[in-house]
């Protein structure tokens, strides 16, 4: 497998948190066209919006191949490659853990306000997983200090939490997983069938078609039996983001394997045969259970995945084979600082609001409202860039 660094995976790394940043952001804007939100959860279609985390999760799964042939490269085995998957899983898994179970918090039984808790949260999560980087000793010591009590404040904040939980005080819980935990599950499962079958497309392939069948057997009450134990999450919603991680696996497979296609033509129209493909069977597959983003239906897992391999495959022609980088040369921070560039609204909104202001949210109407969120995606791409130039990088 060649190993060169694909540029067109980060400008979609890119290009994706910054829709993602954006649409969050509008997502509290009223009057906004419908096409800029998501598609109602009880009908059947899909907006834009509906395939920006499916572009997160492809991506993911696109780097997967160059991530594990460089830890190979490096001489590590496969023991610390599966310690490193495992431990990357986890730590998604944790992150959208604690996120989600703010939705539920109960403040008295807690006994501090949600923003105070999350604002320790967010603490925490800079001092566990910012990167520091120092040769020296003694910095090396002060820094695993800083983790270890970044690992004791997440402690103690679960220790403490509380919730409004189905009628009941009760301790952390999964009603799912949130965006950053399915990641991880994605990640995970994707990981698993490249270490299994990293070589063989076809087998992968059969995979992604094993993925997307766990929904139909998830509504036949395969799972029913996991429903009741929280912290096991399976079946049709993890098989339908794993699909779509895998299906990014799989392209970044055929453009980086050499010996599977040999030229760039044949690469170009494989992925555009794979896009167009997937388009096919997303159209077959409406009837059934429709488009539901919500309820992950395996027709917007095949259609997700095919705009996402068809947008690929487009960013890879004009910016690997003709060299067009420098239009998006903007985006690198939110392509080389993912994880930061995702939490930095959270980080403000705490800012305005233990600073007081308000004007922010007088602005979220309309037209206004838009160029507001357009503005502020912007902005958090500055921000993230200086963060990065203050080796202020979070990384899992």
């Amino acid at each position: 497998m060649n190993t060169n660094r694909i540029k067109s995976i980060d400008i979609f790394r890119g290009i994706t948190i910054f829709t993602m940043i954006f649409v969050n952001d509008v997502a509290g804007v009223s009057d906004t066209p419908w096409w800029m939100k998501h598609f109602p959860a009880e009908g059947s279609g899909m907006t834009f919006v509906d395939v920006v985390f499916p572009a997160f999760l492809f991506i993911v799964g696109t780097s997967i191949p160059f991530a594990i042939v460089s830890r190979v490269a490096k001489g590590e085995s496969s023991r610390k490659i599966w310690m490193h998957i495992v431990i990357r899983s986890i730590g998604l898994m944790i992150l959208g853990l604690y996120f989600v179970n703010l939705e539920t918090f109960n403040l008295q039984a807690t006994g501090m306000s949600s923003r105070v808790w999350l604002f320790l949260f967010m603490i925490a999560i800079l001092l566990v997983w910012n990167t520091y980087k120092s040769t020296r000793a003694r910095l090396r010591n002060v820094i695993v200090i800083l983790r270890i009590l970044g690992i004791a404040l997440l402690g103690y904040l679960a220790y403490i939490y509380r919730s409004n939980y189905n009628g009941e005080i009760a301790w952390m819980h999964t009603s799912y997983w949130g965006i950053l935990g399915l990641i991880g599950w994605a990640y995970l499962g994707s990981s698993l069938v490249y270490m299994l079958f990293g070589k063989k497309p076809v087998l992968i392939g059969l995979c992604i078609a094993l993925f997307i069948l766990l929904y139909p057997l998830d509504k036949l009450g395969l799972f029913n039996h996991l429903s009741t134990r929280n912290f096991l999450w399976i079946g049709g919603h993890f098989g339908a983001h794993a699909a779509i991680t895998t299906t990014g696996m799989l392209v970044g497979i055929l453009i980086s394997n050499k010996t599977l296609l040999k030229t760039l033509k044949t690469r170009l129209y494989t992925l555009l045969s794979l896009g167009m493909i997937l388009a096919v069977l997303g159209l077959l597959t409406i009837p059934p259970y429709g488009i539901n983003k919500n309820l992950a239906t395996p027709a917007w897992v095949l259609l997700s995945s095919s705009i996402c391999v068809l947008i690929f495959t487009f960013l890879y022609w004009l910016i690997d084979v003709h060299n067009n980088e420098g239009w998006f040369l903007f985006l690198r921070p939110a392509a080389t600082n993912p994880l930061l560039a995702y939490l930095l609204p959270v980080y403000v909104s705490l800012f305005f609001y233990f600073s007081g202001i308000t004007f922010y949210r007088q602005l979220g109407y309309g037209i206004t409202g838009i160029i507001r969120s357009l503005i502020f995606s912007f902005v958090l791409l500055g921000i993230t860039h200086a963060a990065g130039k203050i080796k202020l990088r979070l990384h899992l």
